[in-house]
């Protein structure tokens, strides 16, 4: 990506780093996720590379659920792509 000038990576975690009722080695790995993320986004942005991390709200990532991508659109009827832009920079930040 480095060498492209650009690049994208998106990894999965859960809302569960935010301290839901899961065992607390769960939480510490999904939060120790998001960390990275966050940390290598940082590094990685003046390569023009962004790094991101989509949270599950309810099953674990390991559900075949997750390949579908309008799980994050799911109450939005005929979803368009400026609504799947739109949801993404608002979790952006969560």
């Amino acid at each position: 990506m480095k060498a492209a000038g650009y690049g994208a990576s998106i990894v999965t975690s859960s809302s569960a780093a935010r301290g839901a009722s899961q065992p607390a080695a769960y939480i510490a790995a999904k939060w120790g996720l998001i960390g990275l993320v966050k940390g290598t986004a940082l590094e990685l942005a003046e390569h023009r590379i962004t790094v991101n991390a989509i949270c599950r709200r309810r099953s674990p990532p390991t559900s075949s659920s997750t390949s579908r991508p309008t799980d994050l659109l799911s109450d939005i009827e005929n979803p368009s792509r400026e609504d799947f832009e739109q949801r993404l920079k608002e979790h952006a930040h969560a």
